[in-house]
């Protein structure tokens, strides 16, 4: 069991599989990092500061099974974070790039509860699933409508409505 307040990404052989999110706070609860572990050789890296609790298996199913609070705290987080797996998923099946880059600077936005983002391209198309190289060519464009403004590391968002607009617009 893993419970982490970061990004994390686990790369098994050359591919990322993402877990986690990013922090502001949260605790997020992976038990499927350990089977992942187990079946494949794999490097975790922690993208941001992070506190990683590692517990083996069978001793915290004993405790989530004496300990319904335990319990449900753990099927709560697991459950929202199957949420946004499930929205993710979506989002890449039926939003267009610049939707799903819109979507992301919103969600961040209202995370991190600022408008001044500390990201990179590459950290923006590695949470989406896409190129960096599009990704660039999609902000570039929002930056030119006015919707963001673009500096090295980091992204403004001038005009959220605009941004609402574009990721509902099909």
């Amino acid at each position: 069991m893993i419970l982490l307040p970061a990004l994390v990404v686990v790369q098994p052989l050359q591919n990322f599989l993402y877990l986690g999110g990013h922090g502001n706070g949260r605790t997020y609860g992976m038990s499927a990092v350990q089977n992942i572990v187990q079946i494949l050789d794999v490097q975790i890296d922690a993208e941001t500061d992070c506190d990683l609790l590692l517990l083996p298996a069978v001793p915290f199913s004993r405790l989530m099974k004496n300990n319904i609070y335990l319990e449900n705290f753990i099927y709560k987080r697991t459950t929202e974070h199957f949420s946004d797996v499930i929205a993710g998923i979506e989002r890449t099946f039926f939003m267009t790039l610049p939707q799903r880059i819109a979507a992301f600077l919103l969600d961040e936005a209202a995370d991190t509860g600022s408008d001044e983002l500390t990201l990179t391209q590459e950290a923006i198309a590695r949470s989406i699933g896409s190129a960096r190289e599009a990704v660039s060519r999609s902000l570039k464009k929002m930056n030119k409508d006015g919707s963001i403004q673009i500096s090295r590391g980091s992204i403004r968002i001038l005009d959220k409505s605009r941004l609402y607009e574009m990721m509902n617009t099909f």
